[in-house]
């Protein structure tokens, strides 16, 4: 037989069906103790509730015969006089002591609780002997299974395969493997778990010291309203000097309305013509130079017609008819492609669009983008968008 690795099933028969019958009786009595639990602990209940309705009885016997020795003549509960007739005059209860008769029925029911208690109690008794002999019972047949288990293991052991011990140890073997891999498994999870917690740390430090340092840079760059609109000013007092103002005197933005002023006048109030576009230009262009520099500006500045009310087109103001006015500025405007008016402005990178009709000659052809007229005629094209061909 071991040397085919096969066994006769005869031999093993009789004791396998032996092992299912003992399994089934096994099965059989666990649910007999499973059931029999169950109606104890009801009976539990039961039994839980006659100790209450006797415990109640004999609360009221021992109360009755404790209050017949005292007298009230207040009412425990509102401390009014109590007459003996009609009560408390105020709640209207009154006190009565129990009867004999009250008294004998009541030991009599108790006595009567009594006695179904203690059956009870020995019935209950009786139901758990009945649970420990069936465990017993499964106990003893437990035992006759396993030993029969352990025959019939032997005999398969023995006949099954020579071969079957060494299975046995390969097989504990693997899940030893098996349990290596999966604590390597737990560990290689962790320690990717940390790298990667590693990782954010050293990322979130980045960010913390890029943060630190922004804050230090915003505060060494802070500076307060009064210091601003001052900085503002003088720039403001600078352009209009670079655009050769007439009689220029008290150029300054104020504070409380951020409004230009010159010649000690808000702006608009100027009475020429000239003076406000000149005024419009310098306070913008201040705004522009200076602003940028804390990208709260969008760093383009468009100024149409410089000309207006300026030089030649001046029709009111003889002190703005001067040429030399119109030129002071665009000389102004061309400057700023190669200097920086102070340490607070920067003009890197800011985009200043000036539209005139005419220009004057010393205006370089590298800074002019684009030349157009109304008509079309000529070489020059029509409009900043030259679609005449499709009008």
């Amino acid at each position: 037989m071991k040397k085919s690795g096969t066994y006769d099933k005869g031999l093993t028969l009789i004791l396998e069906n032996s092992i299912i019958s003992l399994k089934e009786k096994v099965t059989t009595i666990a649910v007999l103790i499973a059931e029999k639990d169950k109606y104890v602990n009801k009976l539990l209940l039961l039994r839980n509730q006659y100790s209450g309705e006797i415990q109640k009885i004999e609360f009221i016997l021992e109360g009755s015969i404790i209050l017949k020795s005292y007298e009230f003549s207040s009412c425990p509960s509102c401390l009014n006089p109590i007459n003996s007739k009609s009560g408390c005059n105020l709640c209207g209860s009154e006190h009565t002591d129990l009867t004999e008769q009250e008294i004998l029925t009541f030991r009599s029911e108790a006595r009567r609780l009594t006695r179904k208690y203690n059956s009870l109690v020995a019935f209950i008794d009786l139901q758990r002997k009945a649970i420990v002999e069936f465990q017993n019972e499964k106990k003893v047949i437990e035992e006759e299974l396993h030993e029969k288990q352990r025959e019939l293991d032997h005999l398969r052991n023995h006949y099954l395969s020579p071969y079957l011990e060494q299975i046995q140890q390969i097989n504990y073997e693997i899940g030893k493997v098996n349990s290596s891999l999966d604590q390597l498994e737990k560990n290689s999870y962790v320690i990717n778990q940390f790298s990667i917690i590693s990782q954010n740390i050293l990322d979130e430090e980045k960010q913390r010291d890029s943060l630190k340092s922004t804050i230090d840079s915003l505060e060494k760059e802070k500076i307060s309203k009064s210091d601003l609109i001052q900085n503002l000013s003088d720039l403001f007092s600078d352009i209009l000097e670079g655009f050769s103002f007439p009689k220029l005197n008290s150029a300054f933005i104020k504070e409380s309305n951020y409004l230009p002023y010159v010649r000690g006048v808000k702006y608009d109030e100027l009475g020429s013509g000239g003076a406000v576009t000149m005024t419009t230009m310098a306070y913008f262009l201040s705004i522009a130079l200076l602003v940028f520099k804390n990208k709260n500006h969008l760093g383009l500045l468009i100024i149409d017609s410089p000309r207006k009310n300026l030089g030649a087109d001046s029709e009111v103001d003889d002190e703005f008819k001067d040429e030399e006015i119109f030129n002071s500025i665009v000389k102004y405007f061309d400057s700023l492609n190669s200097k920086n008016l102070k340490d607070d402005t920067c003009v890197e990178e800011i985009q200043l669009v000036i539209i005139n009709n005419g220009h004057p000659d010393f205006i370089k052809d590298d800074d002019i983008i684009v030349k157009f007229d109304g008509k079309g005629t000529g070489k020059l094209p029509y409009g900043l968008i030259d679609d005449i061909e499709n009008l």
